[in-house]
């Protein structure tokens, strides 16, 4: 394995890699705000494609085909998220779901799953990768909440199950739902605390 260093700024907050591996996205916080770049890893070239904004950038993704971006804006006074899509190539971003975590994608490239907060209820959703036809699977109530980190729920290779870690409000007990879209039957077991992002 090779390490390269390809920044030196101190500037870079939050980073993706492309599914070819032939471009890396970063978020880059400043004076002006933050900024999100697309970097060709075979070549010295380095383009904005969004911001700068006010708004804090907290997450970011490639889609699994690997020609446009996901990311998160976060407008902290108000505790309200943006999710954007953007091309790679370049584009005006394109707004695809508001106060929601992190995106997970299934195997046929087809859906997005994601966590939406309510007061004092979360809710896991599947929508179209274009962020229509909205469906919710489950939801939960305090204080036995999903946690809208910036993690993503994670799809099965099969399509059949996604996985997101829930947690106790009253406790720092953790734990992993799974659950069949299909159905909407969930299992939960226990995880401990200060667990990381589910991945198949």
């Amino acid at each position: 394995m090779n390490i390269s260093r390809l920044t030196s700024s101190g500037k870079i907050t939050h980073a993706a890699i492309s599914p070819d591996g032939k471009y890396v996205a970063d978020v880059t916080e400043d004076a002006e705000g933050d900024s999100l770049w697309i970097r060709n890893l075979a070549a010295p070239t380095n383009v904005r494609i969004a911001g700068p904004a006010a708004s804090e950038y907290v997450w970011v993704t490639f889609a699994p085909d690997g020609d446009s971006i996901y990311y998160l804006a976060l407008d902290r006074d108000k505790g309200e998220t943006e999710l954007y899509r953007v091309p790679v190539l370049g584009g005006p971003p394109i707004e695809a779901a508001h106060d929601v975590g992190p995106v997970g994608f299934s195997s046929d490239r087809k859906r997005i799953a994601f966590i939406r907060m309510d007061k004092e209820q979360s809710s896991l959703i599947v929508a179209d990768t274009d962020s229509k036809n909205e469906r919710t699977l489950t939801t939960h109530r305090q204080p036995d909440l999903f946690r809208m980190l910036w993690n993503a729920p994670a799809w099965s290779p099969d399509g059949n199950t996604i996985t997101r870690l829930s947690s106790v409000s009253v406790s720092t007990m953790e734990y992993r739902s799974r659950l069949l879209p299909g159905t909407g039957i969930m299992s939960a077991s226990p995880c401990g605390s200060q667990t990381g992002a589910d991945c198949w």
